[in-house]
């Protein structure tokens, strides 16, 4: 009761439950089983109806479901009858959304809605809206994200699916959360990298389902999104996750030698970060192998990163010097095909690199990082650059600035968080 009347109040602020109605509420709670789904979506219509008529109304419904037999309707036919209940009570428009909404694996946000629903912008929010009064559609104002409970989801499938237009909306799901990643990694350089990665985690399953569709549906779609989804892999902390993506989509038959480089080079950089020294050189060999089948400018850009990567390997694995003259290649290379920002991976780990061979001025490399870095607001390679800086003084015993370099290091992770 306490449950009917808090989610009536939030339709209807003014709601009241008169003391000759108590018996029709409870008799209608009990018809519901208790379950607060159930309840949430009976309440959601004391809006324009009064609890008896709600009560006589379902009442009804459930006599049809016992109808032949004298067993009491099971708790999970009471809720099948309400949310039937409910979605026969939608508008035309209602129940599409409702259809469209349940493509998500997750919580999604606005824009995601607009572009699997497929319809005008402002009819999308209107009905949207409609859906949550009706308890149907739960949003998170803070977070601006919304979501629907398993049950209304399970439904609002089945219903896309007899009608046949679930592959409609899976494909725009995939369609918005593929321009998502692509957007995301063309402009990872630069201020946004904390909201990048705020929206990638938060989407996380929404990705997650956006490539279990690619791979059914196209290899070249499936390698390019992985490939896109790096800095999420790399970065927001899902190593492991994006290794068993980058297996699996490896594996698929076919797939251009354009979005296959990257996607080696990707799964290359993830390995190396875990460790997996020989994984790594296989994937940097196969890379190396397929780069003459790249168009001319992207294979340029695909040396920069194998280059930097073998170097990676080659510091991780004891080979010092292999590592400085790989990581020396990738940096002159960068410049000279006008990427600078590609460079400043390689420089800090120029830096490294240096300081383990014992070489003179060995953050030289990162604190040309780190200005660039500057330059173009950038906070993770500054990051990266300044915890370089603090280990070259640590190593020089410099031990007040290393200290200073590598708290400056840690405040500039704050919402970046690579782990």
């Amino acid at each position: 009761l306490a449950l009917l009347l808090a989610r009536a109040r939030a339709g209807d602020a003014g709601f009241t439950l008169a003391r000759t109605d108590l018996a029709a509420a409870a008799q209608l709670c009990q018809a519901l089983d208790g379950l607060p789904l159930a309840i949430e979506l009976a309440a959601a219509r004391l809006r324009t109806l009064s609890v008896t008529e709600l009560g006589r109304r379902l009442s009804h419904r459930f006599t049809l479901l016992r109808s032949g037999t004298r067993a009491p309707v099971s708790r999970q036919r009471t809720l099948r009858a309400v949310v039937d209940w409910s979605y026969e009570l939608c508008t035309p428009a209602e129940r599409s959304l409702w259809a469209a909404l349940s493509v998500f694996a997750g919580p999604f946000d606005l824009p995601a809605a607009i572009a699997v629903a497929g319809g005008d912008d402002a009819s999308t929010v209107d009905t949207l809206d409609q859906l949550i009064e009706q308890s149907l559609v739960e949003a998170d104002r803070d977070s601006g994200r919304f979501h629907l409970l398993e049950t209304v989801r399970s439904y609002g499938r089945d219903r896309a699916e007899e009608s046949g237009d679930q592959p409609q909306l899976v494909r725009r799901h995939l369609d918005h959360y593929t321009g998502l990643a692509h957007l995301a990694r063309t402009n990872w350089y630069g201020p946004a990298q904390r909201k990048i990665l705020r929206g990638q985690r938060a989407d996380r399953a929404e990705m997650d389902a956006a490539l279990r569709t690619a791979v059914t549906v196209d290899t070249d779609r499936a390698q390019e999104l992985f490939s896109d989804l790096r800095y999420h892999w790399g970065v927001g902390g899902f190593l492991s996750e994006g290794r068993r993506w980058g297996r699996r989509v490896l594996a698929l038959p076919g797939g251009a030698p354009r979005v296959r480089v990257p996607a080696l080079l990707v799964s290359a950089w993830l390995c190396v970060l875990q460790g997996a020294l020989e994984e790594t050189r296989a994937h940097l060999d196969d890379a190396r192998a397929l780069l003459p089948l790249v168009p001319e400018a992207e294979a340029a850009l695909y040396e920069v990163e194998l280059r930097r990567w073998n170097g990676s390997r080659a510091l991780f694995s004891g080979e010092g010097e292999l590592a400085r003259d790989e990581l020396l290649r990738s940096i002159g290379l960068a410049r000279s095909i006008g990427h600078p920002e590609e460079a400043m991976l390689a420089q800090f780990q120029l830096t490294v690199t240096r300081t383990q061979l014992g070489l003179p001025d060995a953050a030289t490399p990162a604190r040309e990082a780190l200005r660039f870095a500057e330059s173009i607001d950038e906070r993770w390679q500054r990051s990266l650059s300044q915890w370089a800086i603090a280990l070259a003084l640590y190593a020089d015993g410099d031990l007040d600035e290393a200290e200073r370099n590598a708290r400056d290091a840690l405040v500039l992770e704050e919402g970046i968080d690579d782990p």
